[in-house]
């Protein structure tokens, strides 16, 4: 896809009233990613944590950590 029709087609949305970010595309097939939940190990704390959609891999507890925030972890 190139570059301007992301443009056009990011302007119709805003057109319409859709936002821009509602969900991202799927560079294959151009339909919005489906987001899945579950239950997956914390990449920095390795606990297990549910998963609010497919690429959330830290946890809560260590999102909401003074490291975490600061950039550090």
């Amino acid at each position: 896809m190139a570059e301007n029709d992301v443009a056009d087609r990011m302007d119709a949305d805003a057109e319409d009233g859709r936002s821009e970010r509602a969900r991202p595309l799927s560079p294959a097939n151009e339909r919005p990613v489906e987001y899945r939940t579950g239950t997956r190990k914390c990449l920095n704390c390795s606990s297990m944590f549910e998963s609010e959609w497919s690429g959330e891999r830290i946890c809560k507890k260590c999102k909401g950590s003074s490291t975490w925030r600061s950039g550090r972890a």
